[in-house]
């Protein structure tokens, strides 16, 4: 992650009892006091390590996509923290790449 207009892979996702469901995305961080402006592109539903659904999700318009505002940037840890637009709280970290 670093601080600037650099195209960054989101991922939010939730596990309960071996079912996952996950939305995976594009996102950005944008001005001078950044913001976090991201769209999820595809969602997918999985139990243990099959995949049940997957969808891809429409774009929203350019001028209504989401967005948290940068709190922290933290390069040594690769983590990222924000808050919302209704004020809720939220921590990323950077994915390590999986061994093979």
């Amino acid at each position: 992650m670093s601080h600037g207009d650099q195209g960054l892979s989101i991922v939010n996702q939730v596990c309960l009892a071996g079912f996952r469901l996950r939305f995976s995305g594009q996102a950005q961080l944008k001005g001078s006091r950044p913001l976090l402006m991201f769209s999820f592109t595809s969602l997918e539903l999985s139990w243990s390590d099959q995949v049940l659904l997957q969808r891809s999700l429409p774009s929203p318009e350019p001028q209504r996509l989401p967005f948290f505002a940068l709190i922290e940037l933290n390069e040594q840890q690769g983590t990222l923290t924000a808050r919302g637009r209704g004020g809720g709280l939220a921590q990323w970290s950077r994915k390590t790449p999986e061994a093979s």
